[in-house]
């Protein structure tokens, strides 16, 4: 995992900084193993990238903590997640087809540059696990492998499409788990709320209990 962490990475660094930020939705996952195969990794490019990341994050600390561990429950941890998931959320956010209105305030100012560095900064940051109850967790495996392993993976590590979910802070598990139930149940969506054809159609029918069962068992895998 590190070591595609890292390819992603240079490719953005090396290959992606000229492209116009329109064309975020035509990148796949092969178009950018493909170009790291031609790129290779470049330690002085990743450092800089890094370290201006790091400096661009100093507004980001507020919520998401100076790593992207998030310093509130309510907010998602940022650290170690996808780089290429990070750059289209940031990127979501920044042309308003994500709602938050703090988000949306912060992202509109980044460069392409800036979003780039920030996902590899962020991407390049261990998450901080929880401890969450083992009974919990137990039966939060078993709901996960039955409803989410094909879209997040068998260790919830995600995909350069699918979010990360190892670690994820558990009060936003549960937050962002009923805001996709919500809007499966009623006529009338909350517009600010994220939607998702997929994640609504996989917890719609989820109880209290389940989310914080798929939490638990989420926040405490590294």
């Amino acid at each position: 995992m590190a070591g595609m962490i890292r390819a992603v990475m240079v490719l953005f660094i090396s290959g992606f900084v000229a492209l116009p930020t329109s064309a975020a939705d035509e990148w796949d996952e092969s178009e950018l193993l493909a170009r790291f195969e031609t790129l290779r990794a470049n330690k002085d490019m990743l450092r800089q990238a890094y370290n201006a990341g790091k400096q661009r994050a100093t507004l980001c600390s507020y919520c998401h903590g100076e790593d992207g561990n998030s310093i509130k429950d309510n907010v998602p941890n940022l650290a170690g997640q996808n780089p290429l998931y990070l750059w289209i959320q940031i990127h979501n956010f920044a042309t308003g087809k994500r709602k938050n209105y703090v988000m949306q305030a912060l992202a509109k100012n980044f460069s392409n540059q800036d979003k780039i560095n920030l996902a590899v900064f962020y991407s390049s940051n261990k998450v901080a696990t929880s401890q969450t109850d083992h009974q919990l967790a137990e039966a939060g495996e078993k709901l996960y492998l039955n409803r989410c392993v094909s879209c997040h993976g068998l260790n919830a590590q995600g995909t350069q499409k699918y979010a990360r979910l190892a670690g994820q802070k558990q009060e936003y598990i549960r937050m962002t788990l009923k805001n996709f139930r919500s809007n499966s149940q009623s006529k009338s969506v909350d517009a600010s709320v994220r939607r998702s054809n997929i994640m609504e159609t996989m917890v719609k029918d989820l109880n209290d209990l389940e989310i914080r069962q798929l939490a638990a068992y989420l926040a405490g895998l590294e």
